[in-house]
């Protein structure tokens, strides 16, 4: 019947999601892993005599490992929220967070990443337009800038702001540049928010950093807008000093990392937990530097010692002389 249509030129409907087995070839599924990690994949093969299919895993974390055998068993159905997002192009930003948001409960932090990235593409990189707010990276950092000039090469002039002094950047290519969406403020930094915590559960500390960097930066953007940073708007700065904290304590980066947890402290000078307990987390992590530092030059004298142990005295005077 499928075929008798093409031939007419009609395309056959596409049976829904939930009519076709999970075991079948071409089908996206939900893997459950030995390890618990849940991650999406399409199904190539079905071996039912073994119990297993092949599949090959899809999403930002699939160069890592793309494929493998599992059992059939371990295969479960997407989400039905996250259905309309696979292949669409125009979709509701907010909707895409909120099925974000139910794989991320749900424990699919790759999924939930990679539908954060979608909302945020969708948000962030539209043609720049003149008189626009958007970030641009200067020197290694995320300002916040006003477009003052398009032009036909898909380049842009900044007026980049910063401690009250003005920058003319030109000719930023518009894919360096990140749109500020000053009406949709709290989403759009609530997906980055998000999807650095997501980052973060799959180990990618730096790229969580990123993420939670540009937080801060929209935030930049928006004060330098002449926008009232209300509640909501310090309260996702808060945590956005404070994750990026942490992800720096993980990669043992103390004064980075110190310097954020003042920035939270200044935004809420009440006390709070979290921010007590990273506090604690530096000061231990920085004690078992000094403690792995002593350690390691302990190690390196004794080897040291073993190693002179077989020389003879002209041998260890020309040691003697090279310092000298």
């Amino acid at each position: 019947m499928a075929d008798e249509l093409r031939q007419k030129g009609v395309r056959p409907k596409m049976p829904a999601y939930d009519e076709t087995p999970l075991c079948s070839v071409g089908k996206l599924v939900r893997v459950k892993l030995a390890s618990g990690q849940l991650r999406r994949a399409m199904v190539e093969c079905v071996e039912e005599a073994e119990g297993t299919v092949d599949v090959a895993f899809v999403g930002s974390a699939a160069k890592d490992s793309s494929d493998a055998t599992v059992p059939i068993d371990s295969l479960r159905p997407l989400e039905p929220i996250e259905l309309p997002f696979l292949q669409a192009d125009n979709f509701s930003v907010s909707g895409a967070k909120e099925a974000g948001n139910a794989v991320f409960k749900l424990g699919d932090m790759e999924a939930a990443s990679d539908l954060y990235g979608r909302a945020l593409d969708a948000l962030e990189r539209a043609a720049p337009k003149a008189n626009t707010w958007v970030l641009a990276n200067r020197n290694g950092a995320l300002l916040p800038g006003k477009i003052v000039l398009v032009d036909n090469s898909n380049r842009a002039d900044v007026e980049l702001r910063k401690d009250g002094r003005v920058e003319v950047l030109q000719g930023v290519p518009h894919h360096a540049l990140i749109g500020v969406q000053l009406d949709q403020m709290l989403l759009q930094g609530s997906l980055h928010l998000n999807r650095s915590r997501a980052l973060a559960q799959l180990g990618q500390q730096q790229e969580a950093a990123q993420d939670l960097s540009v937080t801060i930066a929209l935030w930049a953007a928006y004060k330098a807008a002449g926008k009232p940073l209300e509640t909501e708007g310090k309260e996702q700065l808060v945590k956005a000093y404070y994750l990026r904290a942490k992800t720096r304590i993980l990669r043992q980066r103390p004064e980075p990392a110190r310097a954020d947890l003042r920035c939270a402290w200044a935004l809420r000078p009440e006390s709070t937990a979290a921010l007590r307990q990273a506090e604690r987390e530096l000061e231990l992590m920085e004690k078992e530097k000094v403690r792995s530092n002593k350690q390691l030059a302990k190690e390196i004298a004794k080897l040291a010692d073993v190693a002179m142990s077989g020389l003879d005295e002209e041998q260890l005077a020309s040691f003697g002389g090279a310092n000298r």
